[in-house]
């Protein structure tokens, strides 16, 4: 079991105060660590019930519906998205009131990810979206689809009001035909595309706005639901160009449309804007562990990943050298030149250490003016030549003066002998008593 501080303070305050959606938060014997104020007042059950115990033990019909074999699949590291349209919901939660006489429980969306640092999975992440009343407006949508479909030789005053419900749904309508060229797009498809109705229809949709990477991919979806084939493609996601040369990621929900003898003449499609919740995505896994200002492990990244190198190093009877790097005169740097400067000195040191050690060791800043380095599977004589090594760094960085102070940093080691093998906490003291000597020895 991870304690609740491995998952880290800004993923934590970000699960409490994230107000559109559910979310919660495993470790990886899925025992619920966190357990947001959304998810309490949409099913009436505080955290304070729920953490500790285990999410499909509490949740019984998470099994019942088996469900709970996505949860091992994240647990392999594999995320996993649920679509309301084949599992209806994840956790049962009564719908708003609203929508209570036409669904017996909220309509859900699910994305579970894992947890992951240094290739181990952590946990797990699940966020639950409210997606009752976008079923609904699909519903409607759907119905007047069928209108539409029936009555295209009907007066205009019909197709305005078609129109009107196509634009109040807040995702892409699109409808193609069968060689792929638009015949119906509404406002919401127009504002992501970035262009006038007038400008898009009889356009080729594959031609104009899909990425050469994806076209022939994404054509021969389109090949395959003009066949009937829509069960295996009725989801689908792929990037979409825009106006501006932007690219938007889409999820569509797409259907066939008939002729009157029952022909396959085009598709329909809905297609909601995901790119937001991909970049969400990626910032959640990086939270975890990166420091925000310089790129590099936080303490927590470098905790983590130092004390499962530690293992793996013992066990293979390796070598490794402790680096514990603090810059000198920070606080002068600070008081004359500004806190602006002072992120400066950090950035810098940071690309200093990059330059100075491989990829595959563990850098990191450990907070304020304190970094530590991770080197592995190298012989204590390299030592002297990694500090000397950085020195020089610092000189080249020094020499071209572009900041208005000199960068000093004080340098301290210990070593990883697996004969003798010292633990992490052993080892930063080591080397962060050398490092004090070092910068006595400057004053």
């Amino acid at each position: 079991m991870f304690s609740m501080d491995l998952y880290g303070e800004g993923l934590s305050n970000w699960v409490e105060n994230f107000l559109f959606k559910g979310v919660f938060v495993t470790d990886k014997n899925l025992k619920i660590k966190l357990w947001n104020r959304w998810l309490e007042e949409k099913s009436g059950i505080s955290s304070e019930r729920l953490i500790g115990k285990n999410v499909l033990e509490v949740f019984s019909e998470t099994i019942e519906k088996r469900a709970d074999k996505y949860f091992y699949q994240v647990l392999n590291g594999e995320p996993v998205i649920l679509s309301h349209r084949f599992h209806k919901y994840l956790i049962k939660i009564p719908p708003e009131k609203d929508f209570s006489n036409h669904f017996s429980e909220m309509q859900q969306t699910v994305q579970i990810a894992p947890l992951i640092a240094n290739s181990i999975v952590l946990g797990t992440i699940t966020m639950i979206e409210d997606v009752t009343e976008r079923v609904y407006k699909e519903m409607l949508l759907k119905k007047k689809a069928e209108i539409l479909k029936e009555a295209e030789e009907a007066a205009k005053k019909e197709r305005d009001l078609a129109q009107h419900y196509l634009n109040i749904v807040g995702v892409i309508i699109i409808i193609l035909d069968e060689n792929g060229n638009i015949g119906l797009i509404n406002k919401r498809g127009c504002e992501i595309l970035g262009y006038k109705k007038e400008e898009l229809i009889g356009k080729n949709w594959f031609d104009t706005f899909i990425v050469d990477s994806e076209k022939e991919e994404v054509k021969r979806v389109f090949k395959d639901l003009m066949a009937g084939n829509i069960e295996l493609f009725e989801e689908y996601e792929n990037l979409v160009k825009t106006r501006n040369h932007g690219i938007r990621i889409i999820h569509w929900h797409s259907t066939i449309l008939k002729d009157s003898k029952g022909k396959i003449n085009g598709t329909l499609s809905s297609g909601e804007d995901i790119t937001e919740k991909k970049q969400l995505e990626e910032v959640l896994k990086s939270m975890v562990i990166t420091d925000e200002l310089t790129g590099l492990n936080n303490r927590r990244g470098f905790l983590t990943l130092a004390q499962q190198q530690l293992k793996i190093a013992q066990r293979a009877g390796e070598n490794m050298l402790l680096f514990f790097i603090d810059i000198d005169n920070m606080k002068w740097i600070n008081d004359t030149f500004g806190h602006k400067m002072g992120d400066i000195a950090l950035k810098n040191t940071a690309k200093i250490l990059k330059e100075t050690y491989r990829e595959s060791d563990i850098i990191s800043r450990l907070g304020g003016d304190e970094f530590a380095v991770l080197v592995l599977d190298t012989q204590p004589s390299n030592a002297q030549i990694l500090i000397e090594r950085l020195k020089e760094n610092v000189k080249k960085q020094n020499e071209r003066n572009e900041n208005g102070f000199e960068l000093s940093l004080s340098i301290g080691f210990s070593i990883f002998d697996p004969e003798n093998a010292k633990n992490l906490d052993e080892l930063i003291a080591e080397a962060d008593a050398m490092m004090y000597e070092d910068k006595k020895s400057k004053k």
